[in-house]
């Protein structure tokens, strides 16, 4: 293992949030103490520092999403919430998150938005086991067993899941006659216009995403431009983890600058070489490094602009899309409806945005008005006795309170 190599002094990754749970627990412990960057891995968990003492990561974790995930619930005003997951570890953490962010914020309370109080009804895992010969069966069975089950309770689902298994669940919801698919609206993290495409447009129209900022600045196209020069490749393309990624590195090389000056300074009376020597140690030092990390002034990354908690975990900065098909090309792609604030944080609906539901119109239910800052409409009246959205007047304004968690 490279952990036992005397030439490592620090881990940029991994990319998988299971592997990262083993690998993050390993270098944190007594006599490895050793730094670990992670670009990709979101799991919630791993912002523990009394197990992890020795992660950091350029991305935020993935129940970082709750907070958003409540603004949207709040602005459009939906009272009752299913949340699917699968079962997996990343799943159930954010699943387990996202329940109790939502329930902790609203409660059984009533008041002028939400009437008849705001419930998290259909919290079900999509369990099935994919190494099975009739694994594919068996994931159709089970997602078909949940929504003939919250078909009566709930329109509005949250789906925590793989990208892949989120398409695919979308399609056996559009298949299954019993299930009114058209009155739903359909919540996920982290699925783009590389899982969304015309062949999954009938499904997948409407599914709204939240998902880490896209990376758009002079420095990610900077090293757009190094990477296909060095591959000698004028198409080759980045995606925000190729961004995260190069901040990880950034990152690293920040920190232990800031360690080598600070200890220059403290010991200006040692001799350079014994500096050096002291530094190219505390460098090494995992918990050090990490702690370092948190203390980091915001800076500029690849990624967008790159502060940390005080877990180490990079601060989220969310957008949210939507799934909608294009009238004149007639294809289907990721259109930018919310964005954060750079100032408050909160998501702010992306000024002329238009929602377009899995049925194709901007509104999702019967009953619906019209929003009075664009021509935005907010879905409405669904369910039974249209008990599972009540209707309501909007509210003038586009920017989204921020939600405090207890």
């Amino acid at each position: 293992m490279l952990i036992f190599s005397d030439r490592v002094d620090g881990f940029i990754g991994p990319g998988c949030s299971e592997v990262c749970k083993n690998a993050a627990y390993i270098v944190s412990k007594e006599g490895f103490n050793v730094p670990m960057i992670s670009y990709a891995c979101t799991l919630d968990s791993l912002s523990n520092k009394d197990t992890y003492s020795t992660f950091a990561r350029t991305v935020s974790s993935v129940g970082a999403n709750a907070v958003p995930m409540t603004n949207l619930v709040q602005f459009m005003k939906w009272e009752r919430i299913g949340i699917i997951y699968r079962n997996i570890n990343l799943y159930e953490e954010a699943a387990a998150k996202f329940k109790k962010t939502l329930e902790q914020t609203f409660g059984n309370t009533t008041s002028s938005d939400m009437p008849d109080g705001f419930k998290v009804v259909c919290y079900k895992v999509w369990y099935y086991d994919e190494n099975q010969d009739d694994g594919k069966v068996d994931m159709k069975r089970a997602a078909n067993d949940i929504l003939n089950e919250c078909k009566d309770e709930v329109r509005v689902f949250v789906i925590l899941a793989y990208d892949s298994d989120v398409v695919q669940f979308l399609k056996f919801a559009s298949e299954l006659e019993s299930f009114p698919f058209a009155e739903c609206a359909f919540i996920t993290l982290e699925v783009t216009s590389t899982t969304v495409d015309n062949s999954t447009r009938e499904y997948t129209r409407g599914l709204l995403s939240l998902a880490q900022k896209n990376p758009a600045n002079a420095m990610f196209q900077e090293l757009v431009q190094y990477v296909r020069t060095s591959l000698n490749d004028d198409t080759a393309q980045l995606d925000v983890y190729s961004a995260t990624l190069y901040d990880s590195l950034l990152t690293y090389a920040m920190a232990a600058k800031h360690i080598k000056e600070e200890y220059y300074t403290a010991h200006s009376d040692a001799s350079d070489e014994d500096n050096l020597a002291a530094v190219t140690e505390l460098v090494k030092n995992g918990t050090e490094i990490v702690q370092v990390i948190t203390e980091l002034a915001a800076f500029q990354g690849a990624s967008g602009m790159v502060k940390f908690d005080s877990n180490a975990d990079r601060i989220a900065s969310i957008e949210v899309f939507q799934a909608q098909v294009d009238a004149t090309t007639n294809s289907v792609n990721m259109v930018r409806i919310f964005d954060t604030d750079a100032d408050t944080g909160n998501l702010e609906l992306v000024d002329g945005a238009v929602f377009q539901w899995n049925d194709g119109s901007a509104v999702m239910y019967r009953h619906h008005s019209t929003y009075p800052y664009s021509t935005v409409n907010i879905p409405e009246a669904c369910g039974p006795g249209r008990k599972l959205c009540e209707e309501k007047d909007i509210q003038e304004t586009i920017i989204l309170v921020t939600i405090p968690i207890g």
